[in-house]
């Protein structure tokens, strides 16, 4: 995640500039916009960014449970994130953030499903 005022990527201190933080806010609301981030608390000053989208991770969480006929059966955030099964997915050791997004994304498609 980014402190958005402190964030040294908007920052080129090799020739002394940095973005103002009013244009900081912008693109990082754009990237809560677009989906690849998420505000982590109500005054918007930390953001966690994502390198794919919540609903990109979803849909490659769905295929896998799909492909291996776990659809209807009790998975965990560990089955998906660090057991030995899921180490060849692009998903595995993924920080448990950008998964638990994903499975919130699942939820909203399928609520009578979510636990």
């Amino acid at each position: 995640s980014i402190a958005v005022r402190e964030c040294e990527l908007f920052e080129n201190k090799a020739i002394k500039r940095k973005l103002r933080p009013e244009a900081a806010q912008l693109v990082v609301d754009s990237l809560v916009a677009t989906g690849h981030g998420e505000w982590e608390d109500e005054g918007k000053t930390r953001c966690r960014i994502f390198w794919k989208t919540p609903k990109e991770w979803a849909s490659m969480l769905y295929e896998y449970v799909r492909q291996n006929d776990m659809l209807g059966t009790d998975v965990t955030v560990y089955d998906l994130h660090s057991s030995e099964d899921v180490e060849d997915q692009p998903f595995a050791r993924l920080d448990e953030a950008p998964v638990k997004a994903a499975l919130r994304v699942l939820d909203e498609v399928w609520p009578e499903n979510a636990s």
